[in-house]
Order: C-alpha cells, then structure tokens, then sequence
C-alpha cells in the first residue's frame, strides 16, 4: 500500500483509514485543503481489466446520482503505478456499522443518519440505478449525525448485469435479497430489501439472520422468515414486526414501493415514543474468540515440520462469527449434497472407528439448543456429550476425523472438536457448516485432525432441530451458548433439563493425518510465475514482521501465494477453488495468543454457495486448518 508522504494522483498520503478485498481507503491532503479520503484498488489488481472496469463504473454511477445522501465523488483519475483513483470528503463520524458496535445508538439517531440515504436511494432508482450493495458499512456519517451511502462499485442500471458471472451472487450477505441469493437479478426492491436489513440491525445490534457461516445466511436469506424486531429486543414496539415481514418480504413485489415509506413506517409504529427510545447497546453478536492452545512444544516454522498436526485456529473458535464460514448446500441451489443420507445408519467405513451414538431409529426426538421446539427465535449452541453409557466419546489416540453422521436433525450444523486442559475448555477445529434438510440419517466426509482425549460435538445455528434419546440413565450432556475460550464454562450442563442421548457419531481413523493441499516452498515458489492477482490483503506475524498475501490464478486453479518483503515463499493451493470465480471473503489478521490467519472464501463459476478455508501464517509457509 502507499506509505505516508507518497503521492498519488497529486494528493499527498496521511495514512490508511481502512481496506476491503479489491480496495483500500487513504486519507490524503492536497496542500492547505482540509484532509480528505481517497480510494483505489488494492495491489496488484489495477491491471485486472474487469476490476477496472467495475471499479470505474461505480466512480460513474456515484457521479450520475449526486445529491443528498450519497457520498459526493470530489475527483477522480488514474495514477500510472495505483491505477484509477477517487476523492471524497473525510466523513469523521465514521460508518454505521461502527456506530452500531460500539453501542449508543437511539432509534430516533439511528432514523436521522438514514434519512438522508434513504432520500438517495430512492432518487438512484428514479435515474435507474440499482446499488447492489446496500449495507451499514457503506453508510458513512458526517459530523452532524446525517448519513451519506458510499461505495457505488457493485451499481449499474436496473436490467444491466453486464459482467457478472452466471450463478453467482453479489453484494454483502448480510443484506443480500433473496432474488439475488437464487441467481436473479438486482432490482430497487433488492436495495430495499438492503436498506430494510440495515434498519434490523440499527434497532437489534444484529444482522437479520446472524449465522455461522455465509453459506448459512444465503439459505436463511432465500428460505426462512424475517426474525421478530420485538422477540429480540423488547424495547421496540410490536408493531415493526408486521413492517419488517413487509420490507424483506420474499417477494420483491410485496416490499415498500420506496426506501422513504419504509422510514416513515419505522417512525409510526414508534410514535411519540420514538425521541424517547432507549439505545441500543452495544452489539450483541456472537464474537470470534481468538485464543486457542497453545502450540506443542517442537513445533516448527517452516516447510520442514508439514507432517504435524496443524495448530488450533483460533479463528475457528466462536461459533457466532462471520469468520467462521463453511460449505453449505441449499435446496434452491443447483449444487449437490456432499453428504448421503438414509433411513438406517450406514455401517462404519473399514479401517476406521465410530464414536458417539450408534444412532438407533427408536425413542428419537428433535428440540432445540434449550431442549424445545425449534423456531424462529432458536439460539445457536454447541453441544457437547461428556457420558453416554456403553460407548466411547472421547478419541483414544492421535488420527483423524474422516465423517459425521446425525439423526434427527434440522439445519444448520458442523463438527466441532473441543480440548479441555486444566479445567478449561479449547475449541480446536470444526467442519464447515452444513444443512441437514430431514430427520434421516445424514453422513458428511471432513477432514479434522485429532489428539487423545479430544471431545467431539455439534456446532448448532439459530432455528436448528437437534435429534436426541432423552432421559437415558447416565447421560450428560453441556451446552455452550458462545464462544468456547479458556475461560469458558458450560451455560448449561447435568441436570438442566438436556440429560439425552445426542444422535451424533464420528468415523476416525486412529494415527491417521488429513492430506494438506498442495505448497510449494522456497527458491522454488519466488521461482514461480505470477499468474493473475484477484485479491490481496496483508498483517502482521507474532514477532512483528510484516507478511503479504495475494489470491492468484494460475494454470485453471487458485493458489494462495505468501510474500515476506517482496519475496514469494510459498504457493498453496485453496481446495475446491476453481479459476474464474468470485472472491466473497481474502483477509488476513493477528490472532492474539496464536498464529496469524487467513480467510478465503470463493464462489465457483456456474455455482452458487460459498466456499471457504482456512490457514495460518508463518514467515515461509501457510498451514492448512480447514
């Protein structure tokens, strides 16, 4: 990225405000004038000719909807080393998904940044653009607490959808429309369906369907109800429930005909109460908990040492977090179901041992995290069998996990594997998240390694169905509610109503090692061709060196290549990733207390759902964890 005091396009550089995965944000001074914020594309990807074109469409589309509302585009260009570049002004206030975390936010103060955006939106849609990305982040507000709606990269006129791959699905997921979620096309109604999404949160501190992985908020987005505003937080009247099952309607055709009415609405089912309406505090969501095991004594830094087990990831530690995306398989989607399924539990594969429920077919029942029906308002939990009489639950000795299989179950669920030393407890790895459709039988193949003694159990998201053999004598089952850290301890535990038999089973394979994927290391990798950068994003390793990471194509795959300086030290491959897809997710980050990480999530062509892995950071290597 460009340092302090480089210029670009003749402003001079202050610093970085911020970074996504195609762009980066500076504030810049161009001499006495007040500082400003400028935005480019990040390195590597101004000589990709479709990102250009995307990047300098949005400059276009900003520009042609000028006015109250939306962030005002001051000038733009394109700098012969950073490629094409805009100025704004430098919103102080910050965004609205910051000014949501942070807590503080009165509806009334929450209804006075959107009116103004709401106002620009409707006047987009009159001129015929759709924005397509709609979300609290791209809500910038100015000193006077009024919002203006940035970021017109994904925009384009209603009908146009000139250059987006088949199948695939734009804008942020969070507040994506169930149209768009089954491959059709963005219209108004879809950036109000955004729009409405951004209100849920303002007033909840929660996304409208807060999952665990963004293939799980596709599904909730395209299948499941609206949340109740009211259930989730009782100072809000009863009355936005009705508006918000209007605003994200299913049906593009049943949502309020402007983003304006459905402000007007939110005003009137608060009334006279609205100037008066307690803040929100701050948010609620479910946080990625980062610490982890620490690594085993011999472990290595480098290619040498591949052969172990990879580290805890400590990003795969709270069940709530976005960061903890999986593969999930929607009925309305065209993807077939990585598992199998059958009335009858299928036999164990040879080589390898179950664990857990033989998963017999009597006595079976399905409840939720709490031991009720499930439903909308459902929360999400791990589950954990500690005793369940006449079968092993702990793993005896090192392996591998190679399949789970459920019974009973509903939704969205994924394999954790939990530790517990000295009397706390570590999760250390988990599947990626899965929908069980039906009360069948349902195997999934994963690759999870294991220690002696590890724990296995299940990973629940919110309105899911759990299948269970309740009162078995000598039973014992914990429950976690969120993220398991080393200071967690059981919500819930023996005696509390959950004393069951949980129907989960995992195959394994004792001294087995999953297979990593393909690197490349050393001479060898900087010897390697560039291939074509899609995404890049960089951080900062435990010991303060500074490591880079680009997603690149090359040869009809998907490569992660690791630069220390300006050095390639290795090339991994992403699995399932195939050339020419759509990046949902690339960051990298510290984890405090364990290695640094990265996230990758993709879209194959001709597919939709998200794909997403996992790794973590060394100075010469990336580790594979999921």
């Amino acid at each position: 990225m460009p340092e302090a005091g480089e210029h670009v396009g003749g402003y001079s550089v202050v610093g970085e405000i911020g970074r996504g995965t195609t762009g980066l944000i500076l504030e810049v001074s161009a001499g006495s004038d007040d500082p400003l914020a400028m935005k480019l594309l990040a390195a590597g990807l101004a000589a990709d000719p479709a990102t250009r074109e995307r990047f300098e469409r949005g400059i276009r589309a900003q520009r042609e909807v000028a006015g109250s509302g939306v962030v005002p585009v001051l000038d733009a260009g394109d700098d012969p080393e950073r490629g094409p570049w805009l100025t704004m002004p430098l919103f102080t206030g910050g965004n609205l998904a910051d000014r949501i975390r942070e807590g503080g936010l009165t509806p009334a103060g929450l209804v006075e940044i959107l009116e103004p955006v709401a106002e620009g939106l409707d006047r987009a849609h009159q001129d015929g653009v759709v924005h397509r990305d709609v979300k609290p982040s791209n809500v910038l507000i100015d000193p006077d607490g009024r919002g203006s709606l940035a970021d017109f990269g994904l925009a384009r006129g209603e009908g146009d959808q000139s250059q987006t791959l088949a199948g695939t699905v734009v804008g942020t997921l969070a507040c994506v429309s169930p149209e768009v979620v089954q491959g059709n096309a963005a219209t108004a109604a879809s950036d109000r369906y955004g729009f409405a999404a951004i209100l849920v949160e303002g007033l909840t501190g929660q996304s409208v369907f807060p999952r665990s992985s963004d293939a799980a908020v596709l599904y909730a987005h395209a299948q499941l109800p609206p949340p109740s505003v009211s259930a989730r937080r009782d100072s809000l009247p009863a009355g936005l429930d009705g508006i918000f099952e209007r605003g994200l309607s299913k049906d593009p055709g049943q949502r309020p005909a402007t983003c304006s009415e459905l402000l007007v609405q939110v005003r009137s089912a608060f009334g006279p109460d609205l100037d008066s309406a307690p803040a929100l505090e701050s948010s609620r969501l479910p946080a990625t908990d980062d610490r982890t095991l620490e690594p085993e004594a011999g472990s290595g830094d480098g290619p040498g040492d591949r052969g172990r087990r990879p580290r805890a990831a400590g990003v795969l530690a709270g069940f709530g977090a976005i960061l903890l995306a999986g593969l999930l398989v929607f009925a309305i989607l065209r993807n077939g179901d990585s598992g199998s399924t059958s009335e009858a539990a299928p036999p164990v594969s040879d080589g390898l041992v179950a664990l857990g429920s033989d998963l017999p077919s009597e006595g079976v029942e399905s409840v939720d995290c709490r031991g009720r029906e499930a439903g909308p308002n459902s929360p999400s939990c791990s589950v954990l069998q500690t005793a369940l009489p006449g079968s092993r639950l702990l793993v005896p000795s090192k392996g591998a996990v190679h399949a789970w299989s459920v019974r009973g179950a509903a939704g969205e669920l994924a394999l954790q594997v939990i530790r517990r030393r000295d009397g706390q407890y570590f999760q250390l790895f988990r599947s990626q998240v899965t929908l069980v459709p039906d009360h069948n039988v349902h195997t999934f193949p994963v690759e999870l390694a294991v220690e002696a003694g590890d724990m296995v159990a299940l990973a629940v998201s919110p309105d899911t169905d759990i299948g269970v053999i309740p009162d078995v004598p000598g039973a014992r089952t914990d429950r976690f509610f969120g993220p398991i850290g080393p200071e967690t301890r059981p919500d819930l535990g023996p005696g509390t109503g959950f004393d069951s038999e949980v129907l989960l089973r995992v195959e394994y394979e004792p001294g087995g090692v999953p297979e990593p994927p393909e690197q490349i290391f050393g001479a060898e990798a900087a010897g390697l061709a560039d291939g074509k950068v899609v995404a890049s994003s960089d951080t900062s390793l435990p010991d303060g060196r500074k490591v880079e990471v680009h997603l690149t194509e090359f040869e009809d795959r998907v490569w992660v290549d690791l630069y220390l300086g300006a050095v390639r030290q290795s090339r991994i491959e992403v699995p399932d990733l195939q050339a020419g897809g759509e990046v949902v997710e690339f960051k990298a980050f510290e984890a405090p207390g364990s290695p640094s990480q990265l996230n990758v999530g993709w879209i194959n062509p001709g597919m939709e759902r998200p794909i997403e892995h996992y790794f973590g950071l060394s100075g010469s290597a990336l580790e594979f964890y999921s």
